[in-house]
């Protein structure tokens, strides 16, 4: 079944929720090993050249990163096809449009 652009289905839905909590316990093991004192640009991610982890505990480090891991791994293989579905699916309808319309890459559309 194709749902309406913009209509989750309940796996999407358990998928995002999923993904909110992985990004959620990251979010939250990461005030443990970034002190926030050294950021100098949050925006374009820079922070002093002194910079020092909060932690250097192994298992903590370990732990945060396979968390990162972890989303992205889940981005990869589950967001990824989302948008590549997506993306052909707008191709199909500009076509379609296209057709139906008569337009060309010169059409003005005003």
């Amino acid at each position: 079944m194709i749902l309406p652009i913009g209509v989750l289905n309940s796996n999407d839905v358990i998928y995002n929720t999923f993904v909110d909590d992985l990004k959620f316990k990251a979010r939250d093991k990461s005030y443990s090993i970034f002190d926030q004192k050294y950021y100098t640009n949050v925006s374009k991610g820079v922070v002093a050249e002194n910079a020092q982890l909060l932690s250097k505990d192994t298992f903590i480090l370990t732990e945060y990163a396979n968390r990162l891991n972890h989303i992205n791994n889940s981005m990869k293989n589950g967001l990824m096809p989302s948008i590549d579905r997506h993306y052909k699916r707008a191709v199909e309808l500009l076509l379609i449009l296209k057709k139906e319309y008569e337009l060309n890459e010169n059409s003005d559309l005003k």
